[in-house]
């Protein structure tokens, strides 16, 4: 009788442990370079940059917003 309550007791703890570990994150943004410096810029030059964006996340990454300086 002792080592059946122990046994369930055991299982009882490993149950909700590995539903845990099973558990989704969702997204997770990761920027290469999530800041660029263009330098000294003559007025009424355009300057463009491409920022690498990577979902390392389990759902979907949906950007609302950039903010831009």
């Amino acid at each position: 009788m002792k080592y059946a309550t122990i046994f369930f007791l055991i299982i009882s703890i490993f149950i909700p442990v590995s539903a845990l570990a099973q558990e989704k994150t969702g997204p997770n943004m990761v920027i290469a370079e999530p800041v660029f410096d263009a330098g000294r810029v003559d007025q009424g030059t355009t300057v463009t940059h491409d920022f690498i964006v990577r979902n390392t996340g389990d759902e979907a990454l949906l950007i609302t917003r950039v903010d831009t300086a």
